[in-house]
């Protein structure tokens, strides 16, 4: 068709047709590759979208369909946009790791300070049980004082002639 893509006819060919391929080339960046479009593909469902195909040793490859942000990418601009998003990901992935490291260690060093905090709460607990049984003791041994000291001067003697008296 001297350069002209046949992506539609003049005589309506294209009502005699089942299937309708196109192979284009496709320039970009400096390189040339290979596309592969199906224009109609009566009662199949079929791809709208380009795939690009090569030629190796063993026949014709299709690759799967690459968009990029720039939109399909081929040849070496669809190797290196795999590299760099193969990179990213590699680097989301350290960065994952890093950040779970860094929590494991927040965490470690807050249940260490929840750790001390219990150990002190339970010391002052015990602390305190320690001051009311040395409170109790001083106020028993010192209700046994007077007792002992009212004992010596006879006031139970007194308080029994009182109460006898009434």
């Amino acid at each position: 068709s001297g350069g002209k893509a046949w992506e539609s006819t003049d005589v309506g060919v294209s009502s005699l047709i089942d299937t309708w391929l196109l192979v284009r080339d496709i320039e970009l960046a400096g390189e040339r590759n290979r596309g592969l479009y199906v224009l109609k593909s009566r009662g199949m469902p079929h791809s709208n979208q380009i795939r690009e195909f090569v030629i190796t040793s063993k026949g014709i490859d299709l690759l799967d369909v690459y968009v990029g942000p720039e939109g399909v990418l081929t040849g070496s601009m669809r190797a290196a946009q795999e590299a760099r998003e193969r990179d990213a990901e590699a680097q989301r992935l350290q960065e994952d790791t890093r950040r779970q490291r860094e929590l494991e260690g927040k965490r470690a060093a807050l249940h260490a300070q929840i750790s001390a905090l219990q150990s002190e709460y339970e010391m002052l607990a015990d602390e305190g049980k320690l001051l009311a049984a040395q409170e109790r003791a001083r106020l028993e041994a010192l209700a046994e004082q007077r007792a002992a000291a009212a004992r010596r001067r006879g006031a139970d003697i007194e308080n029994n002639r009182k109460k006898a008296a009434k």
